[in-house]
C-alpha cells in the first residue's frame, strides 16, 4: 500500500492509466505549444476550430524502466500509452514531484528521449507538482541547449478545479482523489462539507476494496480535519466499502504496534550486547567483578551509561572506581 503523497499519486495512475490523459488536458492550457491540439491536428482527429477532442479509446501502463537495467537505468513514476481509434498512440511519461531537484531536472529529458526511442511514438512529459511555484518553474522548460528544450506539462493546485466544481462532475474517481491530494487543504478551507460529500459520492461508484483504499489514502494524507469530518460523514450512512476502509485503519494500528515491538526488541538486544561487552572488557583487563557489581551491570537499562562504563573500564583497577562517579 502506498505510504506517502508521491507513491499514492503514482498508484492512482497505475489504477487508471487514463488519468494521465486527464492531467495532460488540464495542464496543457498552461503549456506552449498546446500538445493535444497539435496531436489531434497531426492525426486528422477531431479537435480543431473549437471542436471537442475525441476521447481516448484506451490507456495502458507501460514499464517504468526505460533502457538497460544498469546503474543509470531510467525509472519513471509511470509511463502510459494512450490509444485513439484510427490514430497513432501517444506516450505519456508521468512524474510526481514535491520539490525541485537539480538531479531530477537533468534526468527528465532522458526519460522523454528514451520513451520516444523505445516506443517510436510521440511523447509528452506530465509532472504533477505539489506547489504552484514548482509547476511554474517546470513550465519554463528544461534547457539542454539554445535549441534543445523539453517543456513539461506541469500541473499544480491552481490548475485543478475543486471537486465540487461542475466542471469536475465527469472526471474519474482517481482524478478526484488526485485533486484532493494536491489541493485538499484549499478545498477544506473553502467548503469542507461540500468537499467531503463530493468525494464520498465518487467513492460510492467504484468497487469496495478500491474505495476503501482511496478513503484510507485521503484520511492519512490530506489533513486531520479531513479525516475527522470524513469519518463523521461515513457514520451517518453505512456503505459496503466502509468496512474495507476500517480494515485498512485497523491494519495501520497493527503495523504500528508490530514496528513498536520490533523497535523494543532491537533496543533490548542493544542493551544485552552492551552489558556483555562491558563484562568481557572487565574480565579481559583482570578487574574483579563481584556478584553485586555484575548485578548492577545486568540491571542497567541506560545504553549510554553502559557504553561510557566500557570506555572508562580501561582506566580503572576496580568496579568501585568504575562506578564511583555514579
Amino acid at each position: 500500500m502506498p505510504g506517502d503523497w508521491h507513491e499514492t499519486l503514482a498508484a492512482l495512475i497505475a489504477d487508471n492509466p487514463e488519468l494521465s490523459w486527464e492531467l495532460l488536458e488540464i495542464g496543457e492550457a498552461k503549456s506552449v505549444p498546446i500538445c493535444t491540439d497539435q496531436w489531434h491536428r497531426a492525426n486528422d482527429s477531431p479537435k480543431s476550430d473549437g471542436e471537442d477532442a475525441a476521447p481516448p479509446s484506451g490507456a495502458w501502463t507501460r514499464a517504468e524502466s526505460l533502457g538497460a537495467p544498469i546503474h543509470n537505468e531510467r525509472r519513471t513514476d509511470r509511463t502510459v500509452e494512450i490509444g485513439f481509434a484510427g490514430a497513432d498512440g501517444l506516450i505519456v511519461v508521468g512524474e510526481v514531484q514535491s520539490g525541485w531537484s537539480d538531479k531530477k531536472m537533468f534526468r527528465l529529458p532522458g526519460y522523454v528521449a528514451k520513451a520516444f526511442q523505445d516506443h517510436e511514438k510521440q511523447v509528452e512529459l506530465v509532472i504533477v507538482c505539489k506547489t504552484d511555484a514548482l509547476a511554474r518553474r517546470y513550465r519554463k522548460g528544461i534547457w539542454m541547449g539554445v535549441r534543445s528544450v523539453v517543456t513539461p506539462i506541469a500541473v499544480g493546485s491552481q490548475d485543478l478545479p475543486p471537486i465540487t466544481d461542475p466542471s469536475a462532475a465527469n472526471q474519474s474517481v482517481q482524478m478526484s482523489v488526485a485533486t484532493l491530494l494536491v489541493r485538499g487543504d484549499q478545498d477544506m478551507a473553502r467548503d469542507p462539507q461540500g468537499t467531503i460529500a463530493a468525494i464520498l459520492a465518487k467513492l460510492d461508484t467504484i468497487d469496495e476494496e478500491r474505495a476503501g483504499d482511496y478513503a484510507h489514502y485521503l484520511t492519512r494524507l490530506v489533513s486531520d480535519e479531513f479525516a475527522e469530518i470524513m469519518e463523521e460523514s461515513m457514520d451517518t450512512e453505512r456503505k459496503p466499502w466502509h468496512s474495507a476502509y476500517y480494515t485498512r485503519v485497523h491494519q495501520d494500528g497493527v503495523d504500528e504496534g508490530l514496528e513498536a515491538g520490533r523497535e523494543e526488541g532491537r533496543e533490548e538486544g542493544r542493551l544485552v550486547q552492551a552489558r556483555l561487552m562491558l563484562l568481557r572488557v572487565l574480565e579481559g583487563l583482570g578487574v574483579p567483578v563481584s556478584a553485586k557489581d555484575r548485578s548492577r551491570v545486568e540491571f542497567c537499562r541506560d545504553l549510554d551509561r553502559l557504553e561510557a562504563w566500557t570506555a572508562k573500564a580501561v582506566r580503572v583497577r576496580s568496579c568501585k572506581e568504575l562506578f564511583e562517579e555514579e
